[in-house]
């Protein structure tokens, strides 16, 4: 630490090559590690009357890549959080002080051509560190996964031995208890099986002597219906048979010795 000497900075450029030193003297830790330890540490800086402020990660890019001029207040924080003693060092602020006279009032917001680069530079940095950590988390699965897979297969070995021991030592046994419950089991479904035909058999009669009896009654019912009407039809075909017999001379439905209209043996019956 006794080589960097910050008050040999002269020049935007040569501020952001010192701070880029201090990053690596520090180990350099992260943008977001370094956002993470001042975001909610507040409180002033030591020998000073400025108040901590949060290191944004856009900020710290265009910073350290002599993008854009710190104010004070960042500068000491940025140095402080990479283990520098502001009380017993005073370089750091007294440079500010020195090339804030040369680059003028730097507290003022950037202008949008600075403001763009800062959100470029934000993008890049979370894109760089979502990178970073799923190729981490992915490492880190693919071991577990192969760990995971190692004890696995050797526990599937191990049960394997053990199973293959153990259908030797009982293979008879265990063979003849499956075949004993193999046979009860068909027992039992073939007693199930001719009580079950029994009952679809004795359904089947039922609905036989059902369906004779009902057509039984159906027929019964039919004759009763065509004989009443050939009893009501009898009557005008008998009226009707004499009348047309004085014309003819005889039954005119005359077939052998028997009226197939009435019947019934027609006292006009003569054979034609």
């Amino acid at each position: 630490m006794n080589e960097l000497d910050p008050m040999q900075a002269a020049s935007l450029e040569d501020l952001a090559a010192c701070l880029r030193r201090l990053h690596i003297w520090a180990d350099k830790p992260t943008y977001r590690e370094l956002e993470h330890r001042t975001i909610h540490k507040k409180g002033p800086l030591s020998s000073t009357n400025l108040e901590r402020v949060p290191l944004r990660r856009s900020t710290l890019s265009d910073v350290l890549q002599g993008r854009t001029f710190p104010r004070k207040a960042f500068l000491l924080t940025f140095v402080e959080a990479c283990g520098v003693d502001l009380d017993a060092d005073r370089r750091w602020e007294q440079v500010w002080d020195q090339l804030a006279i040369q680059y003028g009032d730097r507290d003022s917001p950037g202008s949008p051509e600075q403001d763009h680069q800062r959100i470029h530079a934000e993008a890049m940095q979370v894109a760089q560190e979502i990178v970073a950590a799923a190729e981490r988390q992915s490492e880190e699965i693919l071991v577990k996964a192969q760990r995971k897979h190692a004890q696995i297969l050797k526990q599937a070995e191990a049960a394997a031995a053990k199973a293959q021991a153990a259908v030797q030592h009982e293979a008879h046994g265990e063979a003849a208890k499956i075949v004993a419950a193999a046979e009860q089991r068909a027992s039992e479904m073939i007693i199930r099986a001719q009580h079950k035909r029994d009952q679809i058999l004795a359904q089947a009669r039922a609905t036989v002597t059902d369906t004779k009896a009902e057509a039984k009654r159906s027929s019964s019912a039919r004759r009763g219906e065509l004989l009443t009407q050939i009893i009501m039809l009898r009557q005008p075909a008998m009226d009707l048979a004499k009348d047309l017999g004085k014309v003819t001379g005889g039954c005119v439905f005359l077939l052998g010795t028997t009226c197939h209209l009435c019947r019934v043996d027609c006292p006009d019956i003569r054979s034609v």
